[in-house]
This record gives structure tokens, C-alpha cells and sequence, in this order.
């Protein structure tokens, strides 16, 4: 990444299906798209049982992305990280695991995952200064597994928490499913990151 602005969004990606940002946002910060070809392990911050049968457990390797983005951005550079899914359980990790990070955006992130609300409940890292943005569709919460169904107030709890913790917390609910809209979510998020990065205050 060679150092073009003073801000940047580190936006966690697939490879294989690119995530469908919209052209002509008209951001003042750098977007840097970081492949992560396994999001089961690569996102995790911990392992956890398999969603379904016959699938490989979760297996917490979410160090080994959060270098990555931390070598993404060059020193000095006020940043951030962007996700969506697995991705966006990441982004919160990531903010809260890393002083290099000073916002994240949860784009209907996975937050239902197994002990991530029990971990943040315990977290003292005080996020004064950082910016945290989530979204969640109206119908994330009829997943296919009672876990999953718990994402919307696990969504709930971690807005409010992280508003203890004191950062600058937005939130906005988009009709439909996990992958609804997903263009319309990614420019709500990387514009409320912009906002923030560059002074603005960001979405909500």
C-alpha cells in the first residue's frame, strides 16, 4: 500500500466474490482491499464448534489477519477496518485488539459467535477517541441455526457496550436478509468510516 492520504480503510475481502463497493463514494480516505481466503479460521478470534454438520470447526487464527492490516497501514496513517459477515466480528475485534485501528465498521457482522459478547463484556480497553459503526438486516435473525438467531441482540449488546467503552457508536438497520443490499451496506459503512476518519463525526 503506498501511503496516498493521511486515511485509510482497510476493507476485509474475498477473493473469490469481491465485495460489490459502489463506484463514486467520493472518499476523502484510501480504501485498501485485503483478500482473506478463509474467513472460517482467518476471522475468528477463537475457535468454536461448527454451524453445521460435516463442516470444520472454527479455528481462530484472527492474529494472523490483524498483522496483516496492521502492516497495511503505514505509520502515522489514522485507520480503520471495514467487514462484512465473519468480517465484521473481525472489524470489532480488530479495534478493540489494536491501538494502530481507530474505527471499525460490523456490516451485518457474525456477532452471534459463540463467546464474543461474553468477551467484550470483559473488555477494558477504553475507546474514547474511536469511532464504531454496525448494521443489521431485518430478517438476520431467522438463521438456520438457533445460534444465528441470536444475532440481533447480540447486535444490540455490543452497540451498547461499546458506547460504554466510549467510543462513537452508529447503527442502522437495512430491510431484508444477510445478503440484502450488500452494495447499499458497504456505502453506508465506508462512508460512516470516512466521516469519522476525516473529522466529520461519521454516521450516527
Amino acid at each position: 500500500m503506498s501511503r496516498c492520504d493521511s486515511h485509510a480503510i482497510v476493507l476485509i475481502d474475498s477473493p473469490a466474490r469481491p465485495l460489490p463497493v459502489p463506484p463514486g463514494l467520493g472518499l476523502s480516505s484510501e480504501v485498501v482491499r485485503l483478500p482473506v481466503d478463509d474467513w472460517g479460521d482467518l476471522l475468528t478470534p477463537w475457535g468454536a464448534p461448527p454451524l453445521f454438520e460435516g463442516e470444520p470447526p472454527f479455528d481462530g487464527r484472527a492474529e494472523e489477519t490483524l498483522r496483516r492490516v496492521e502492516g497495511a497501514v503505514p505509520t502515522g496513517t489514522r485507520a480503520a477496518v471495514c467487514g462484512y459477515s465473519l468480517g465484521g466480528l473481525f472489524a470489532l475485534w480488530a479495534l478493540l485488539s489494536s491501538p494502530r485501528l481507530s474505527a471499525a465498521a460490523s456490516l451485518s457482522g457474525s456477532l452471534w459467535y459463540p463467546g464474543w459478547v461474553p468477551w467484550l463484556r470483559g473488555h477494558g480497553r477504553d475507546l474514547s477517541g474511536c469511532g464504531a459503526f454496525l448494521s443489521l438486516g431485518s430478517k438476520e435473525a431467522r438463521g438456520p441455526r438457533p445460534v444465528m438467531r441470536t444475532v440481533a441482540a447480540a447486535t444490540d449488546e455490543t452497540v451498547r457496550l461499546l458506547r460504554d467503552l466510549g467510543a462513537r457508536t452508529g447503527f442502522k438497520g437495512f430491510p431484508g436478509g444477510h445478503t440484502h443490499a450488500m452494495d447499499e451496506r458497504l456505502a453506508w459503512g465506508l462512508t460512516s468510516l470516512d466521516g469519522f476518519l476525516a473529522g466529520r463525526g461519521g454516521d450516527g
